[in-house]
C-alpha cells in the first residue's frame, strides 16, 4: 500500500511542470477532463488573458487580448497579475507538501520492511 501511495506522490510531483492562469470575459465552456488548451472553448466575442508558466524552465508567456490593454477590461490586468502570484505561491506550497508526504511514505515503507 505504501508503495502505491509513494508512486502516486511521485507521479503528482512529475506532473507539476506547468501552471496556467486564464482570465476570460464572455461565454466560455470548460471541460475539466480535457487537456491543455482543449479544456477551454471560447464563444465568439470572448476576451481572454492567458499565462503559462513553465515551472522547470522558468519561462513565462502571457497572451493578452487588446481589450485588456486599453479597453474596458484594462482593470482586469491587475486581477490576472494577482492570480499569477497566487498560483505561483500555491504551486510552491503544493510541491513542498508533496515532497514532505513522499518523504514520509518512503520512511514508512522502509520501516515496514
Amino acid at each position: 500500500m505504501a508503495d502505491t501511495f509513494t508512486q502516486k506522490l511521485t507521479s503528482a510531483l512529475e506532473n507539476l511542470t506547468r501552471l496556467e492562469i486564464v482570465t476570460a470575459v464572455g461565454p466560455v465552456t470548460v471541460d475539466p477532463k480535457a487537456a491543455g488548451d482543449a479544456r477551454y472553448t471560447l464563444a465568439a466575442g470572448a476576451k481572454v488573458m492567458h499565462t503559462t508558466i513553465d515551472l522547470l524552465q522558468g519561462d513565462i508567456v502571457t497572451q493578452i487580448d487588446p481589450a485588456f490593454v486599453a479597453g474596458d477590461l484594462a482593470p482586469l490586468r491587475e486581477f490576472h497579475a494577482a492570480r499569477e502570484l497566487q498560483g505561483a505561491a500555491l504551486i510552491k506550497a503544493n510541491v513542498e507538501a508533496l515532497g514532505q508526504l513522499l518523504a514520509l511514505a518512503q520512511r514508512l515503507s522502509g520501516a515496514a520492511k
